[in-house]
């Protein structure tokens, strides 16, 4: 089974970031933009993991010592690709944050969990393959960004599946903050 450790958010943040989705689409060409059941932020991606290892993610979450902290959104950016740009809202520099990555990440190491070792870039992605109009400005969106606070209070282990053709996400187990 596909698995990720994310930060879920609240129906209320995903219809802010929704409204950014709404205007960052107008000024494309082309994309693919993300649904309020699909949006997240990521802290740990597996891919395929086999059924007795998820035990192994549950206990290094449950172990998670970090009280609950506030995200500020801050950007909007994209990761360049030849298809079509993957574009995402990032957040303010957040020492709680970069604390709980790198703690999940060094205890799922220990349990010789084959990750990904690219500097983790905290962000939520909005859309992917997506081509802007020339007259494109991210910076028309600060304002609109800046107004977004996201309480995290816990985290979840997502399961990621198609079924009858469609990408459905189910959290498997929900750790408190």
């Amino acid at each position: 089974m596909k698995l990720f450790i994310a930060i879920n958010f609240k129906k209320k943040i995903q219809y802010k970031i929704q409204d950014i989705i709404r205007d960052v689409r107008s000024s494309s060409i082309k994309g693919r933009f993300v649904n309020n059941e699909h949006m997240h932020m990521t802290l740990e991606y597996f891919g395929e993991v086999l059924e007795d290892r998820v035990n192994d993610i549950v206990k290094v979450m449950y172990g998670v010592d970090i009280r609950g902290f506030t995200l500020k959104v801050s950007s909007l950016n994209y990761f360049r690709k030849s298809t079509g740009n993957i574009y995402w809202v990032g957040v303010k520099e957040n020492y709680k944050l970069l604390e709980l990555q790198d703690n999940i990440h060094n205890e799922l190491l220990k349990k010789e969990f084959d990750l990904e070792g690219k500097t983790f870039v905290p962000h939520i992605t909005i859309g992917r393959q997506v081509v802007m109009k020339d007259s494109f400005n991210p910076e028309e969106y600060i304002k609109q960004l800046n107004k977004i606070r996201i309480k995290v209070s816990s985290i979840d282990l997502m399961k990621s599946e198609e079924i009858k053709g469609k990408l459905v996400y189910t959290i498997i187990y929900s750790k408190k903050l």
